[in-house]
């Protein structure tokens, strides 16, 4: 069968931006995921983005240059109305100081600053001013985070910039995803393994119960132990859990082209199962599913 979810057009929408993410990433476990600077010491459940790590440690020691990267670290997956601490960190891995180095961070829709630290806040993007940033050396601030939007992935913008010529100015942006999943009831711990999901796709549905008998479809996807995800079509993605395992988020992508696909957020209500909503592109409540840990 075709990927019910993974192919759906929606009237109006012209296309799903591809999940970017500039440099390289690791994946370390699904349960409790989160974001961190690659190589930093990762407990074993989260997921790892640096922006910039390929180009460390190469630039030559005499270059007339500065080279900012960006990294920002804390949980992948919310449920609704938690809140977290993420760490926005900018490194200068060039030889000269970056002069007036500025930082800027935009969270998905729905996740909103609780606290700010040392940046400043405007419509929902903080501007964090590190000054003057040596060769060789690297700040942070941390901020914090609450989910309060509508269900569903969204990605957020992490970049830096500096009055200061940059050698590498591509890896000065970090795009990744967040997801605020529903509330869940028992804690349900996901090791790697198969999930068989039941869903139905349709404008406007958000629950599992909106799915009318005969409309839906089943895949069978497979959680895998360093939090990626793949099902039999060719399809990859990511998957993760807050650390109180009542809830559960996923999301495709191409592996070929990058291209966005479906994301998946549920809460659990069963020792086994979870229930969510299913969004595309940004588009929340394009469908519904309810999946069970076998």
């Amino acid at each position: 069968m075709r990927r019910l979810w993974l192919l759906l057009v929606l009237p109006g929408l012209v296309g799903c931006p591809a999940e970017v993410v500039l440099g390289r990433y690791r994946l370390n476990g699904g349960s409790d995921a989160s974001i961190a600077l690659i190589d930093a010491g990762l407990d074993d459940a989260s997921v790892a983005f640096d922006a910039g790590a390929a180009d460390a440690g190469v630039l030559d020691a005499g270059a007339p240059f500065a080279d900012l990267q960006v990294s920002l670290s804390g949980p992948m997956v919310l449920e609704q109305s938690e809140f977290a601490t993420y760490v926005l960190r900018v490194s200068n891995v060039g030889a000269l100081a970056a002069a007036s180095t500025v930082v800027v961070f935009t969270p998905p829709v729905g996740f909103n600053f609780q606290s700010t630290g040392s940046c400043v806040l405007a419509s929902n993007t903080v501007t964090c001013d590190f000054g003057d940033l040596d060769g060789g050396t690297t700040s942070s601030v941390s901020v914090t985070l609450g989910a309060g939007g509508e269900y569903g992935w969204g990605d957020f913008t992490l970049s830096a910039s500096s009055s200061t010529l940059d050698r590498t100015p591509s890896d000065n942006t970090l795009l990744g995803g967040l997801a605020e999943t529903p509330p869940g009831t028992p804690a349900v711990a996901v090791v790697p393994q198969f999930i068989d999901v039941t869903g139905c796709r349709g404008t406007s549905i958000a629950a599992f119960s909106q799915c009318v008998s005969g409309s839906t479809m089943v895949e069978r996807y497979y959680l895998l132990a360093d939090g990626g995800l793949t099902d039999d079509a060719g399809y990859v993605g990511v998957w993760g859990q807050s650390g109180h395992q009542r809830n559960l988020a996923f999301r495709f992508h191409d592996a070929a082209t990058g291209q966005q696909q479906a994301g998946f957020v549920g809460g659990s209500v069963s020792a086994q199962c979870f229930e969510g909503s299913i969004d595309l592109g940004g588009v929340p409540y394009v469908g519904a599913w309810r999946g069970c840990v076998q």
